[in-house]
């Protein structure tokens, strides 16, 4: 819009009172601008052209109209100063762009009663006030003998026509009957004739009805086209050319060719898809034909096929341009970028890798080479191995096979290596032991999650434990070798010290006395002492 360049604006929006909007400013984007009507009206250009615009001028006019009662009207919304108050039905009149219509209202304009009494309708004040003044009045040779007062009048006729057979005959088709030959001395009868009553023609016919036809495209009446149709640069068609209602007022605006519409008793609003035209020249250059308004002539386009961009007015776009990588960079994958080299080429997008720009593969992800463990990426290790004192490795390079890394456990622990997370690590403390084992003792590693809590546990018969040192056991020889003396010889063992090898002691059981160390009592038995059996006397 600023820049004076062969596919620039040079203006043109300006010179048509509108402003210049360029929606992408890049060197790619070339003939991108587009003109935007200034407020109120509204529309922008379909690409690099002057805008269309329109506006309803009735929205700042209408009171002038419906202070008045009338209706304010705006067929054209492109053209200005166009506007008009035109009177509400059944009354007619139009002014345009500031005073109000005059309205009439003709109550002949509908009539069916005089015409089918074969009678002309006449209305005496067509103002829109004078209501109810309407009369038939006889048609020539006919003469009126009394005037009608909102119905047929009295007549009076000549000849044959005088007669009410030969009269009705005619009126009832909305005709007037007429006698050559009305002298009846002349002695000539059955030459009587059927007229038609203007604005309807037709040829008479004797002693029968006329052909009669009113169109109301070549006629002046009530009730026809007055030129309003040609005004409009538009074709009057009457369809309907009977001169008696239904057939009254069936006259159409038709718009000329390539234009089409049409609208009774009114300018048709005229459209054309200029498409219909002129796609085969945007189709011939793989483009596409767009008609923005079908209101007005010349502001066809053709426009490249989507998602490409570029517009030709009246002609095919001189370049097409598209950044591929908005259609297809979802295709390059994690630790690729997607490049376009050239907008106005298709086919020539590129996933590139990230660490290395020179591997990179035409319209297809490239075979990138991305260590985990070392790169930096979104699915990349970092320093979560090193952060818990593990080993990190990426179990295949390939950029195409991401979130595949380890972390090991260091030696002497283990585990599984657990992938994209630190692993919890397990160590038995007792695979290096040479203390217990030197002491004849057992290793125990109650938890391998824990350092230092390994123990020494004496083997049975012993008993007694000691956390990072060789455990001090203890032994109840009453449990083993006393166990096996003194109740073979029927006595009891006690053993003072566990701690002291060889003090367990025999007891002899009472009544005998004696003990001894290591070994079975010699017992002895005062019977003396212990009286007859059973009494306990001395």
């Amino acid at each position: 819009c600023e820049a004076d360049c062969a596919t620039c604006e040079k203006n043109a929006c300006g010179a048509a009172g509108q402003t210049c909007e360029d929606p992408k400013t890049a060197i790619t984007d070339a003939g991108d601008w587009v003109c935007q009507c200034a407020p109120p009206s509204t529309d922008t250009a379909i690409g690099a052209a002057v805008a269309v615009c329109s506006y309803d001028e009735c929205l700042a006019n209408s009171e002038t109209c419906t202070n008045a009662l009338q209706m304010c009207v705006d067929e054209d919304p492109v053209a200005t100063g166009d506007w008009e108050c035109r009177c509400p039905p059944p009354t007619t009149g139009a002014a345009m762009a500031g005073p109000v219509a005059v309205c009439e209202r003709d109550e002949c304009k509908d009539d069916a009663v005089c015409t089918q009494a074969g009678q002309r309708c006449v209305d005496r004040d067509v103002g829109a006030l004078s209501l109810n003044d309407w009369g038939c009045e006889c048609v020539a040779p006919a003469v009126t003998t009394k005037a009608g007062a909102m119905g047929p009048a009295e007549c009076s006729n000549k000849g044959e026509c005088a007669f009410s057979p030969i009269g009705d005959v005619c009126a009832a088709r909305g005709q007037v009957c007429r006698d050559p030959t009305p002298d009846p001395t002349a002695g000539v009868s059955g030459d009587w004739l059927c007229e038609c009553i203007a604005p309807a023609q037709g040829a008479s016919s004797v002693a029968s009805p006329a052909a009669c036809v009113l169109d109301e495209c070549r006629t002046d009446c009530a009730t026809c086209e007055k030129g309003v149709c040609v005004a409009a640069e538009q074709e009057c068609v009457d369809e309907d050319q009977h001169y008696l209602p239904p057939g009254l007022s069936s006259w159409q605006c038709r718009c000329l060719a390539p234009r089409v519409g049409t609208a009774a008793q009114k300018p048709a609003a005229c459209t054309v898809d200029e498409c219909e035209l002129h796609g085969s020249t945007c189709a011939a250059a793989g483009q596409d034909c767009v008609d923005g308004d079908h209101r007005t002539l010349g502001d066809w386009t053709c426009q490249c096929h989507s998602p490409w961009d570029g517009v030709g007015k009246q002609a095919p776009a001189s370049m097409c341009t598209h950044d591929e990588c908005e259609s297809f960079g979802a295709v390059c994958p994690d630790g690729q970028d997607c490049a376009d080299g050239s907008h106005e080429d298709a086919g020539d997008w590129a996933c590139v890798c990230k660490n290395d720009a020179a591997v990179n593969a035409t319209g297809a992800p490239a075979l990138c080479e991305v260590d985990e463990c070392a790169d930096a990426c979104a699915t990349c290790a970092g320093s979560t191995c090193d952060d818990a004192g593990q080993t990190c490795t990426d179990m295949d390079t390939k950029a195409a096979s991401l979130r595949d890394w380890v972390c090991a456990c260091p030696p002497p622990t283990s585990a599984v290596p657990a992938v994209t997370s630190a692993q919890h690590c397990f160590y038995d403390e007792c695979d290096d032991d040479a203390v217990c084992g030197a002491a004849g003792q057992e290793c125990v590693d109650g938890n391998w999650n824990v350092n230092g809590d390994w123990a020494c546990r004496c083997r049975h018969p012993e008993t007694g434990n000691a956390t990072g040192a060789a455990a001090a056991c203890a032994l109840d020889e009453c449990e083993t070798l006393g166990k096996t003396t003194c109740e073979a010889a029927g006595q009891t063992c006690e053993d003072g010290d566990h701690m002291v090898d060889g003090d367990y002691e025999c007891t002899c059981v009472a009544p005998r006395v004696g003990s001894a160390t290591a070994a079975a009592a010699a017992c002895e038995l005062d019977e003396c002492s212990a009286g007859p059996a059973g009494t306990g006397a001395a």
